[in-house]
């Protein structure tokens, strides 16, 4: 049996004021450094993780505002460049590159191929030249 459209037994951040304090929590977390993945809310009613939350943002632009999930990410961008270049410039002590090179992999998706991979057979670096040269279209 479906529920009719509207239908929002399932839901568990019923209250605005409790969804606003959980969006909140979650751009402040990613604002941190912090992977979306590891982000949860606990409250005495509800308890949710990521993935709820996503799906709200997602279907309530309205309430939730994508902008502040983008400066969010941007902030944690920030965070993690601004110690990777205090490693470049021999400020941090006791220097970890591949356990930085990790988290930035994993955090930000550095090892996904953003260079039309599937598009091609041709090595990596030859098509990363190509769309330099403009012949490949972005």
């Amino acid at each position: 049996m479906v529920a009719p459209k509207g239908n929002n037994y399932g839901l568990k951040l019923k209250e605005p004021s409790v969804r606003q304090e959980a969006f909140i929590q979650y751009c402040q977390h990613q604002a941190e450094g912090k992977p979306k993945e590891a982000w949860y809310f606990e409250h005495p009613e509800f308890t949710c993780t990521f993935r709820t939350l996503e799906k709200y943002i997602k279907d309530n632009p309205q309430e939730f505002p994508p902008i502040q999930t983008e400066v969010a990410r941007c902030k944690s961008y920030q965070k993690w460049f601004a110690k990777g270049e205090r490693m470049v410039d021999g400020l941090q002590d006791k220097c970890q590159p591949a356990v930085y090179q990790m988290i930035m992999r994993n955090m930000f998706d550095w090892d996904k191929d953003n260079h039309g991979q599937k598009e091609t057979s041709a090595p990596l670096i030859q098509r990363m030249a190509e769309k330099w040269r403009g012949k490949i279209e972005q």
